[in-house]
């Protein structure tokens, strides 16, 4: 299934790390999603640099909220604003912050955005990225691509609202 927009953007979409705490089964099925959803995966931190995407010099992530907007082709010389890259986490239970560090102190100071995405038996608990303000979605295609893409949705596994957390990290 293609998203809404796919015929004016065939491109990817952003790049994307996946965490290196996500392994196995997991982060081959991960992979499949973000390769449907036309993310690159990138292997290296260095791969990710918000530089390359946000402008030059750029260490801020794209503001959560920043919906990517299509350009009618026939608006030359005009491109929708490049997305920060993301770095994606599974969330499973008794995950901690310890364990997702240093890793995702780097990818904040790269200005790249963080995605929690519910795993198998997911309880609910984001406290492992709660220092990072990241964006939480269940296991949903168009969940994950939404985050991806820069619309918040702050879901619980099972799809239910949940309150916004506040970032403590923000790159500094």
């Amino acid at each position: 299934m293609r998203h809404q927009g796919a015929d004016t953007q065939e491109a990817v979409i952003v790049k994307v790390y996946i965490h290196s705490s996500v392994m196995g089964q997991s982060r081959d099925e991960l992979e499949g999603l973000l390769d449907d959803i036309k993310c690159e995966v990138v292997e290296a931190l260095e791969d990710l640099d918000a530089g390359d995407e946000a402008g030059e010099g750029s260490s801020m992530p794209a503001e959560a909220g920043t919906e990517r907007h299509e350009v009618d082709e026939g608006d030359e010389g005009t491109e929708a604003p490049p997305l920060a890259p993301v770095c994606v986490v599974v969330l499973t239970p008794g995950l901690t912050e310890a364990e997702l560090e240093p890793e995702l102190t780097e990818v904040v100071k790269r200005g790249c955005r963080v995605v929690g995405v519910w795993g198998s038996g997911a309880d609910g608990n984001a406290s492992s990225l709660a220092d990072y303000g990241a964006d939480t979605v269940p296991w949903e295609r168009d969940r994950v691509r939404d985050a991806i893409c820069g619309v918040p949705q702050h879901r619980g596994p099972s799809g239910a609202r949940m309150p916004k957390p506040k970032g403590t990290h923000g790159g500094c």
